[in-house]
């Protein structure tokens, strides 16, 4: 019924114009530019060779764009966003864009399909589901406008740390790195143009945190907000909290300057960070739930 082709097929106009499309009237707003589109292809690392778009009678009524990378010694595959025009909707564009999407994640050889959906899109968390992808997380965007308390992330107890900067690169350098697969636009290589890492240490320099974030400037240079990606703690210490509030203090300074403070997919998991932000003030800007599917499973059988 619907013919399946790769979004190569489609002039940069015409792809920016069917995502536009498959997004009117979506649960937040995501319409694009045809310079945005395609600098968000390129810093994501979504490819049009493994993206795909759904034909009916010649005319294209969906889209899914999808990346492959390699993480952690493991072939990863991101679908970057799902979109059916909406004549369309509820007719099966979308199960076939899925279905088709993960036949060519294992040609390329995935090892784990991956996808974040917005939790009160029940629909496209029923496809997923139906498709074999499972929740294995709820990812929270926290927030926080304009001035923060003063003792906002202060230390409960006595405890001495320093710092080291460096950028988003760095983090291969980091001993305690987390392995964890994690949602992709907070993997170092969706912020390396221009993320930054902070490393915490103790007095013995052993490392006990790791906070990966960025800063986002206006066109005259001035910090409009504060982007937190990752921020991975030692889980033996005894002092998580602690280490926690005084990396929280050294991305998010000045505390009295009036700029936007988020979050990025920051795992619901992630308790420790979780509490301590909204006990400063963050609150929930928006949620998703995080899902894959182990591909590699199945093919072994």
């Amino acid at each position: 019924m619907y013919e399946i082709k790769s979004l190569g097929t489609l002039s940069f106009e015409e792809a920016t114009n069917l995502w536009n499309a498959g997004f009117e009237g979506y649960f937040i707003e995501i319409k694009m530019t045809m310079d945005a589109f395609l600098a968000r292809m390129t810093l994501e690392e979504l490819s049009p060779s493994f993206s795909l778009v759904a034909f009916y009678n010649g005319q294209p009524v969906g889209i899914i764009l999808n990346g492959i990378r390699m993480m952690h010694g493991k072939k990863i595959a991101w679908n970057g966003g799902t979109g059916v025009v909406s004549q369309f909707r509820y007719r099966g564009v979308g199960g076939e864009l899925v279905r088709a999407s993960l036949e060519l994640y294992k040609k390329e050889g995935v090892d784990i399909a991956t996808l974040e959906a917005i939790s009160k899109n029940d629909a496209a968390i029923h496809l997923y589901k139906k498709m074999g992808y499972e929740v294995v997380d709820q990812l929270l965007m926290l927030q926080h406008t304009g001035i923060l308390e003063e003792d906002a992330f202060q230390l409960l107890q006595s405890n001495t740390y320093h710092v080291k900067r460096g950028t988003a690169q760095d983090i291969h350098t980091i001993q305690i790195s987390n392995e964890e697969i994690k949602p992709w636009q907070t993997e170092w290589m969706s912020v390396r143009k221009d993320g930054e890492l902070l490393t915490v240490y103790d007095d013995t320099n052993e490392e006990l945190a790791y906070f990966l974030y960025k800063k986002v400037l206006d066109q005259t240079g001035k910090q409009q907000a504060t982007v937190l990606y990752q921020c991975y703690v030692d889980t033996k210490r005894l002092d998580q909290e602690d280490i926690v509030r005084f990396g929280l203090r050294e991305i998010f300074p000045p505390l009295q300057d009036q700029i936007k403070r988020m979050t990025m997919n920051l795992p619901s998991s992630n308790e420790v960070i979780v509490r301590i932000l909204k006990e400063a003030g963050f609150i929930v800007g928006n949620e998703q739930v995080f899902m894959v599917q182990h591909l590699s499973r199945l093919n072994e059988r």
